[in-house]
């Protein structure tokens, strides 16, 4: 079972969290969002100075990407569409799972303060979540 969900926030920084179940470890995750839907498709921008591409760890293990919406769509998009892709260690490309349409607006933010928590879910073989959050 390979997933992904995201905030319902939709503007600024977005937490992504995805994960893939895999035989071998997952080597590498592509986060990339398109606005002409799915003709054309980038990278997310990560707040941390991430690109769409990153290493990631063990079969089952997710991670948390932070994508700065901002960056990649400065103002109003009404339809925009996130996919995420994977690569295990032995070079096997799993399919991109793709999101259902959403509305971007990097105009109309209200003020938030907000402060980030670590958060750790892993997969496990028998289909059962590991969730823990580091405060």
């Amino acid at each position: 079972m390979n997933y992904f969900i995201f905030s319902s926030k939709k503007y600024g920084v977005i937490p992504v969290i995805s994960g893939f179940y895999n035989e071998y470890s997952i080597i590498s995750q592509t986060i990339q969002f398109s606005i002409d839907e799915g003709e054309t498709w980038n990278d997310c921008s990560g707040e941390i100075g991430l690109s769409g591409n990153f290493i990631v760890g063990e079969a089952g293990q997710t991670i948390e990407f932070l994508w700065d919406t901002a960056q990649d769509i400065p103002e109003i998009e009404e339809n925009v569409i996130l996919r995420i892709g994977a690569t295990d260690s032995e070079g096997n490309i799993i399919d991109f799972i793709v999101s259902n349409s959403f509305r971007i607006d990097n105009i109309n933010t209200p003020l938030e303060v907000f402060a980030k928590s670590p958060v750790y879910v892993k997969l496990q073989k028998d289909n059962k979540f590991f969730v823990r959050l580091i405060w």
